[in-house]
């Protein structure tokens, strides 16, 4: 899931296009709405390679071709999880490798089926693609957009043949086509475009090859792109209304066409949605984009500074995998007094220059690309430091707006930078760090939201006004307007101003916050009177609180004013130059002047978080969390045969998992977050000390607790499972689901090896003992749980939406009939005495994906949880859920834990927070 996306820049004329974007000089969502309300289904990807074995593939060919389905692999399910791919190799014949999302699988099977051999048999290629499509079904919960991409480097064996059955297939599946011609063949080339319905892609070089297959991994992922945006309304007629309208400007930056898209909102409870919930959009053509608006949703709930809504749009068009994108409203209707703490909310250090344009951490830079559109992609890129993958190497000139836009996120309790620096609990407590680091990348990530559509439209509302001395009183008179309502509720104002000269190397533009106004008995400055000031927090002068805007809001005019500055762009800040509307170029030649202009005054919070850094974490990172106690004794977390110490990483030892830990009172009780190289791997948690671990997938969350245990092992299907457990345990398996209870947990004590495995039938919960058990299912509203007094070794747990059974398979056959429990209190069945049992069916039918053995046996699958022991167990019950909560609220995901105390009735449970993406840097 996500948040909010989108931001700006502003223009006025060519020169003003570059002093614009201001540079002058020299996390986590506090309270989130709640559930999201969502269709009942999601799409995915099916996606069959069918690739080209033949004799002339052989040598390095088919080694790049391996390459290149390898990456192919990676970037799909690094970016959907829940995509399934066959591979299909052919020859004289066709090899199969049926869907999975297991990329060892996936990866094995390339090494072991392209060897090069034999003739160039497409038709038996596309024929197995047909068929493993036509025996994949979609499930309850999840529909596939179903596609084929084909590989070939030459004429096939019988080229009417395969261009006859390519055709036969064009109304089922999106047919992608790669010619690999190192020398030039048209009639081959022609035979590649024959055989496809919504891409070509020609290589003619090795390396072009692996290129091509990636830009295949783009059009399939990205059908559409959604931009979110938001506006406040205030209705005073005929009653008294606040409401909010939010439009998403959805794009397909393809060459085909996307027909029958719909787009629908969904919100949590602090938001209604007044009439249709889906709009119907149509067809949208190749490289074009179409606007649809919600005009009223109303907030459900009185709110001040830090209170927000989460809502979210998704996109569905025919046959293509669903686009969502979250974005957040902020409520500020409060009273509270927002004017700045120089010793809290602003930046102890000064603006800083880079020397090679803007720098950010990789994982900053991959959340502030995702979801962009070509056009915003470029010009972030021509920003971005050739240091960070950008294309600029030139001196960046200044972050003066990300110092200013994350000073106002941070005052308004709504995004803050602090669990980036332990130790620190306000801005003002940060230190700079090392040019690039996390710190410098968090102010850079939001200097660029002024490069994005949000925000720019704003922007050139306001500069437009400039052109005018009518307008340039208006301007005066909305900067007075917004700061006075910092006073009573409303959010600090982020001012931006520019100065002009002939030589445009002299000119320039800066961003400050302005935070209080103070009326004047009109004051004269260099000959010009002011009725009015405006107290500035100024970047480039940190320490020095007696920066003002001094304005007149009945004459337009306006001055700058730095004391004891040398700066000409602070000295020159004014309306004193060349006026709105006249010839600049000529009055520069006669009088040597400046025109001085104003470029934005914004305090809109909900535009900057059209591109929340939070939000664009969570949509690419899976994040690993140690609870505080767990860090005392030794730790280490696996993938694969890859090791990681949990004190190095700490330590920042390890430069692919960066890690943090958020600011508490007491910063021993700080858990420590770790930001994973991959977010669909199964990890594996080791050590002998008390477990409290949860892995934040991008569509699960999975946590374990234990008294203590030797390991402790997460999938990305929502798995967990523990090995040695000693005392109580907990597993919790949260999933970004349609379903309406989406939370399962398991708890009890004396099992040694225990898991909890979803499956497509439910979830199968397995342990050496599970006759003190209980299972807990959940959502925002409802808790259902059932009590396991049996002897068997597994039991299968369902749910109907409002009701949860436990189910054993007695008789072994396979089938878990027996009901032994059921939280309506009906039951056929007294326990089962077998520890027998199907192995757990994978999720979609998919036996590559992660399962574990009953009873602990597979050693690979190891995870989960306990609380602690008689009281400690009753006092932790509420603490555990909490913590969670934090966690989750942080990534802004929905999830509600229900802490049952021993002996006593249903506590009142937690609301905690999932969305389908996570978590800052």
């Amino acid at each position: 899931m996500k948040r909010l996306r989108s931001v700006f820049a502003g223009i006025l004329s060519a020169m003003l296009t570059v002093a614009m974007i201001v540079g002058f000089g020299a996390s986590s969502a506090v309270a989130a709405g709640g559930t999201i309300t969502a269709a009942s289904q999601s799409t995915h990807n099916a996606i069959v390679l069918v690739l080209d074995n033949s004799g002339s593939m052989y040598g390095e060919p088919i080694e790049r071709l391996k390459t290149a389905t390898k990456q192919f692999v990676d970037k799909i399910l690094s970016k959907d999880p829940q995509s399934q791919i066959s591979l299909i190799a052919f020859s004289d014949d066709a090899t199969v490798q049926d869907f999975t999302n297991d990329k060892n699988t996936l990866d094995n099977f390339a090494d072991k089926n392209l060897f090069a051999d034999s003739g160039t048999n497409v038709t038996a290629g596309l024929q197995k693609a047909d068929e493993v499509l036509k025996n994949f079904k979609d499930t309850a919960s999840t529909k596939y957009a179903r596609s084929i991409v084909t590989m070939s480097d030459g004429w096939p064996n019988d080229s009417t043949s395969s261009t006859d059955q390519a055709k036969s297939m064009f109304a089922d599946y999106n047919m992608y086509s790669v010619g690999f011609y190192p020398y030039q063949d048209n009639s081959a080339s022609t035979f590649m475009k024959s055989i496809q319905n919504k891409g070509y892609f020609e290589a003619n070089d090795l390396d072009a090859l692996i290129q091509k297959f990636i830009e295949i991994v783009n059009v399939i992922l990205n059908p559409l792109t959604i931009e979110l945006s938001t506006k406040k309304w205030q209705q005073t007629y005929p009653t008294k209304e606040t409401f909010y309208e939010i439009t998403a400007k959805i794009t397909n930056p393809n060459n085909n066409a996307v027909s029958d898209v719909t787009a629908s909102l969904s919100t949590d409870k602090n938001l209604a949605i007044t009439g249709n919930s889906k709009k119907t959009i149509g067809t949208i053509d190749a490289k074009k984009y179409r606007v649809v608006t919600w005009d009223k949703v109303v907030p459900q709930v009185e709110g001040s500074a830090g209170v927000s809504a989460v809502f979210e749009v998704t996109a569905e068009g025919h046959n293509m995998a669903s686009i969502s994108k979250q974005g957040k409203i902020i409520l500020q209707q409060g009273v509270k007094n927002n004017e700045l703490d120089f010793s809290k909310d602003t930046w102890a250090f000064e603006n800083y220059v880079e020397p090679r344009g803007y720098a950010l951490t990789d994982s900053d830079r991959e959340a502030l690309l995702h979801g962009l559109d070509s056009t915003s992609t470029e010009e972030v890129l021509a920003n971005l430091s050739t240091d960070s993958g950008g294309k600029n190497d030139k001196s960046s000139g200044g972050s003066c707006f990300g110092f200013a836009v994350t000073s106002v996120l941070a005052k308004m309790n709504v995004a803050s930078p602090v669990s980036r620096q332990q130790g620190a609990k306000s801005v003002h407590d940060m230190k700079e760090g090392k040019t690039g680091g996390s710190v410098h990348s968090y102010i850079n990530y939001y200097w660029f939201t002024q490069l994005l559509d949000p925000v720019k439209s704003e922007e050139q509302k306001f500069l437009d006004k400039s052109n005018t001395t009518d307008g340039q009183k208006q301007q005066v008179a909305e900067i007075k307007r917004k700061v006075q309502q910092v006073k009573t509720g409303g959010a600090p104002v982020v001012l931006g101003f520019g100065v002009e000269y002939s030589d445009p190397a002299k000119g320039g533009a800066h961003a400050v916050v302005a935070d209080k106004y103070e009326t004047l008995k009109n004051r004269v400055i260099d000959g010009h009177t002011f009725n009015g000031r405006v107290h500035i927090y100024d970047n480039n002068h940190p320490d020095q609180q007696d920066i003002y805007l001094y304005i007149n809001d009945q004459t337009g005019d306006w001055k700058y004013n730095v004391p004891g500055t040398t700066r000409d762009l602070e000295k020159d800040a004014n309306s004193f130059g060349v006026k709105p509307g006249s010839d600049f170029s000529i009055w520069d030649k006669i009088t040597g002047a400046h025109r001085g202009y104003l470029v934005f005054a914004s305090n809109n919070t909900s535009t900057w978080l059209d591109k929340d850094i939070d939000t664009e974490h969570a949509n690419v990172k899976a994040e690993f969390i140690a609870g505080w106690r767990t860090l005392a004794a030794y730790a280490a977390l696996h993938r694969g045969a890859q090791s990681w110490e949990i004190e190095k990483i700490l330590r920042g030892q390890y430069s692919d998992i960066p890690s943090y830990r958020p600011s508490t009172d007491k910063a021993s009780r700080s858990d420590a977050h770790f930001v994973l190289p991959d977010k669909q791997s199964s990890y594996t948690v080791t050590g002998n000390g008390y477990y409290d671990y949860s892995l934040d997938y991008v569509d699960s969350l999975v946590s374990v607790k234990s008294d203590r245990a030797a390991s402790a092992t997460f999938s990305k299907d929502g798995d967990a499972s523990l090995t040695g457990s000693k005392g109580s345990y907990e597993l919790s398996s949260t999933l970004d689901s349609k379903k309406k209870l989406f939370t399962y947990t398991v708890s009890g004590k004396d099992s040694s090896n225990v898991s909890l495995d979803r499956t497509t039938a439910g979830y199968v919960v397995s342990g050496d003992n599970l006759a003190n058990a209980k299972i807990t299912a959940n959502d925002a509203d409802t808790t259902k749980s059932v009590a396991l007094n049996t002897t068997a070794k597994k039991v299968l747990v369902t749910d109907d939406g409002s009701n949860v059974k436990a189910a054993v398979d007695k008789d072994n056959n396979g089938s878990y009939e027996t009901v032994i429990a059921s939280s309506d209190g009906n039951q056929n069945g007294n326990g089962g005495t077998n520890g027998g049992g199907v192995t757990p069916v994978a999720p979609n039918g998919d036996n590559g994906s992660h399962s574990t053995a009953a009873n602990g046996s597979n050693g690979s699958a190891v995870a989960n949880a306990g609380t602690e022991t008689g009281d400690n167990a009753k006092a932790n019950a509420s603490d555990n859920a909490d913590g969670n909560a934090k966690r989750l609220s942080s990534t802004g995901v929905a999830i509600v834990t229900i802490g049952a105390v021993a002996g006593v009735l249903l506590v009142a449970g937690v609301v905690i927070f999932i969305a389908r993406r996570r978590r800052a840097d």
